[in-house]
């Protein structure tokens, strides 16, 4: 048996040496514990310390016994300690007839901290039902603290609805299991919770009103008096030291819980109902309410005489106990509910924002990116809200059948496609075509029924699991499933490529004139949304931390591979328009042709300084995007953000094999890693990568060949060619960022001047704005997130490069640094590349 055991208290970390209790449990000592077999007795003289004696017959059972052994919530024979900490029991709980102010503030704190804790991944047993005064809510004798509670609970019942509903949660982040004998007062109505929180928050507010015409604010004796035949009528109780100014206080703090409760289970009502317009309302107003709450902090007592961690043993029996994470404080609980509505209503401005139609496919792809990839992550509940109505019915918002996304998004890619596939003049081949791309991507076809049977079983397309994987596992099981929608993406490309390539032949007229190749539209935005996926998989590997430093160089090398060929596909693509524009990387040369020529011109006049300070450079720059905005489009839009990963990618590849020549990365060397063998590594890296057909798979052999020619350059050298790359990656980006919001400003004024104009009584155009301001923002946070990689690598290299000699300056990092394990530099948690500051 070990000779150790975890520390009783979860929030304890050491671990308690319990050798001489076992002493004197085998010698017949006083012990809490007695033992009568025979072969613990010999074992206690035999065993060492750290050493476990395992029996021939051991089996899951019991090892799973062996967890409730000492566990104080799961071993109801292990003895209380001599002095606990006062605790009500759940039947002295129930007697209870008045609670003052103070107390109820710190019960209903609590609660809503203990529910936090269950969200984070622990058992119901082990965080709400700690609450004595929740086994048995109805026998609650105050009407208040009754209320609140019912309330509470039916709040956990919708939340546990909703996740379980959605089944995209592991079991290790989120359980749960409701004990035997409990309930979550999903025997209530949802309309009698709600009334009774309204004549609660009535009643509160009367008796504040009470005290502003005069009264003393004074209580009878008996306080539980029913008033009017209301039990909620009963006035609030309060301490004879609370003075009276201060119990407006007290009330008012009551009276903003009570309003938090009532929007936020009306929010996850309204949430099941596909209601998003009015669950919305109701997040935006717990917002208001949770500032409330917070500012009113010091009015709540310490309750933790009503919280029994211990009241629920043996009610887990079932399963291993898990660590309780408690908020540090309830300020920290509050601040982490606030987070939660904040993410779900972010989801809701989504959802109401394409009631319009205008976010497409690569919009909520780009929002569920963004959403998925910050750094306070979304929890079970966000993301089961953000599956379940991005995917509701088998359609897109619940309104849009995938097959009708898959044609807009192929149909704003490839223009041309309108006039070739979905014409009244399409051949049979040609709407063949239209067919395999949307039982490929989709799961259904054109002629598919637009409400299927709830119980009819349903081929879930690919662009549905997509959003499935990524927007609802947990980032781990994201990358794994990723590698496996990309394998299935290239059988679906390789598919799509031949009926492509058939109907191309019997069709010879759909070429273009003078076309060596044929414009394979649909395998094109299957491969375009493969190197999509390709990206975020190697991207997700340094967000988890799962590369060692010394691979970083290999997996960038690569990672700029991927991004070229975006590049040429979307050249490619772009080819074939009939007008195909000009990218925003041409029109900043420009820029910086015609501002190279005006500074020229003006340094031969007088006055020049003053003239040249007559604009901003960012006023220059709105001047030029506002004459050229007319020949850029979302596509070039997104071509240039590609291009700024590329030019990120590029200076954070030339910086890794700088620290490698410096020596500042440790490479693999000693006994233990005499068989390690580069290629290897790299082979098992890039697995996925090697066995595709498309994007042409680059080997080992050609990574060591730019590896060598990298590692001849000296570390100056190559921190200068890095620099230049974050600095062309800023230019390139401020200059797409203004772009970016003149475009969607532009658009968005269009479409709503025409919905005007259609229909002056629709609120179209306001739901147009919304959505169009949406992917704007989207599109900026990515922006402003590459902006900031840019200027901090630029500023750290160029620290580097002042510093005399590069070498120099390493040798000072790496003497700062050794021995503390900091890596020199990765990929943030909020999807952002870091150097580390010196």
């Amino acid at each position: 048996m070990p000779n150790q055991r975890p520390a009783i208290m979860v929030q304890r970390s050491e671990f308690v040496d319990i050798t001489a209790l076992v002493d004197t449990a085998t010698n017949g000592g006083s012990c809490p514990f007695r033992t009568q077999d025979p072969l613990i007795c010999v074992a206690r003289t035999d065993m060492g310390r750290s050493q476990i004696l395992m029996a021939p017959n051991f089996s899951l059972y019991d090892a799973m016994m062996a967890l409730e052994i000492m566990e104080p919530r799961m071993d109801s024979g292990m003895l209380l300690p001599s002095n606990p900490a006062p605790r009500w029991s759940v039947l002295h709980a129930q007697t209870i007839v008045r609670f003052t102010g103070g107390e109820i503030l710190g019960i209903v704190d609590r609660l809503l901290s203990k529910t936090v804790s269950w969200l984070l991944g622990a058992h119901l047993s082990q965080t709400v039902f700690t609450c004595v005064l929740a086994h048995n809510p109805h026998a609650c004798k105050s009407a208040l603290v009754r209320t609140l509670i019912i309330a509470l609970l039916k709040s956990t019942h919708k939340m546990k609805t909703i996740v379980e509903s959605a089944r995209v949660v592991e079991d290790d982040e989120f359980f749960g299991f409701l004990p035997h004998g409990f309930s979550l007062a999903n025997e209530v109505a949802d309309s009698e919770a709600f009334e009774d929180l309204m004549r609660a928050e009535n009643s509160v507010q009367s008796q504040i009103r009470s005290m502003e015409l005069g009264s003393s604010g004074e209580l009878s004796t008996n306080d539980s008096e029913v008033v009017d035949g209301d039990e909620l009528a009963a006035p609030v109780f309060f301490e004879d030291e609370i003075e009276s100014d201060r119990r407006k206080q007290y009330l008012e703090a009551i009276i903003a819980r009570i309003r938090f409760v009532k929007f936020f289970l009306s929010s996850l009502v309204y949430v099941a109902k596909q209601n998003h317009d009015s669950a919305k309302k109701c997040l935006a107003q717990c917002l208001v309410q949770i500032n409330e709450c917070k500012s009113s902090l010091n009015f709540s007592k310490d309750m933790g005489i009503a919280f029994d961690t211990l009241v629920n043993r043996k009610l887990m029996s079932d399963s291993p106990p898990r660590t309780v994470v408690e908020p540090e404080s309830l300020d920290a609980a509050y601040e982490s509910i606030r987070i939660i509505v904040e993410h779900i209503l972010e989801v809701m401005n989504m959802l109401t924002a394409s009631g319009s139609g205008e976010p497409g496919w690569d919009d909520v792809l780009t929002f569920i990116a963004r959403f998925g990839s910050r750094k306070n992550r979304p929890g079970p509940l966000e993301r089961s809200i953000l599956v379940s109505s991005f995917t509701y019915d088998h359609k897109l918002h619940g309104r849009t059948r995938f097959h009708d996304v898959l044609v807009s998004s192929v149909i704003k890619a490839y223009p041309p496609t309108v006039d070739i596939f979905f014409a009244p003049t399409a051949t049979p081949a040609m709407i063949e075509c239209v067919r395999e791309f949307s039982l490929n991507m989709a799961g259904e076809d054109e002629s598919a029924t637009t409400n299927a049977h709830p119980n009819q079983s349903f081929n879930l397309g690919l662009l549905e699991r997509l959003i499935v994987v990524f927007g609802g596992y947990n980032r781990a099981l994201v990358r794994r499933n990723m590698a496996k929608i990309a394998r299935e993406l290239e059988s679906a490309q390789a598919s799509l490529e031949r009926f492509e390539a058939a109907m191309y032949a019997a069709n010879v007229s759909v070429a273009s004139e003078g076309e060596e190749s044929h414009p394979f539209y649909f395998s094109s935005w299957i491969y375009q949304l493969k190197l999509w996926t390709l990206e975020t998989y190697l991207l997700m590997g340094f967000e988890q931390e799962l590369y060692s430093e010394f691979e970083y160089p290999m997996v960038l090398w690569y990672l700029d591979r991927v991004y070229e060929f975006q590049l040429v596909n979307m050249a490619r693509s772009k080819s074939a328009f009939d007008k195909p524009g000009i990218s925003v990387l041409e029109l900043l040369w420009q820029f910086q042709q015609q501002s190279d020529k005006n500074l020229i011109s003006n340094s031969s006049r007088k006055n020049s300084q003053k003239q040249r300070s007559n604009l901003r450079p960012a006023q220059r720059i709105d001047e030029f995007v506002s004459k050229s905005l007319s020949s850029i489009s979302v596509r070039d839009i997104y071509e240039a953000r590609v291009m700024v990963r590329q030019l990120v990618i590029r200076g954070n590849l030339l910086f890794s094999f700088a620290t490698v020549n410096a020596g500042l990365v440790r490479q693999p060397s000693g006994p233990a890693t005499a068989f390690y063998s580069p290629e290897v590594t790299y082979n098992h890296r890039f697995k996925l990568f090697l066995e595709m057909g498309s994007p042409t798979p680059q080997g080992y052999r050609e990574y060591s060949s730019a590896d060598r020619v990298f590692r001849e350059y000296g570390t100056s050298n190559l921190l200068e060619r890095a620099k230049l790359f974050f600095d062309e990656g800023r230019q390139l980006c401020e200059f797409a960022e203004a772009f970016n919001k003149r475009f969607y400003t532009a658009s968005t004024a269009t479409v709503a001047s025409s919905k005007v104009i259609t229909s002056p009584a629709s609120t179209g155009a306001s739901e147009v704005i919304n959505a169009a301001t949406i992917s704007a923002d989207d599109t900026s946070a990515e922006l402003r997130q590459l902006l900031r990689s840019c200027i901090d690598g630029s500023v750290t290299v160029a620290k580097l490069l002042g510093d005399g000699t590069a070498e120099i300056a390493w040798t000072r990092v790496l003497g700062e640094r050794a021995g503390a394990g900091q890596r020199v530099f990765g990929y943030s948690e909020g999807g952002q590349w870091y150097i580390n500051k010196i």
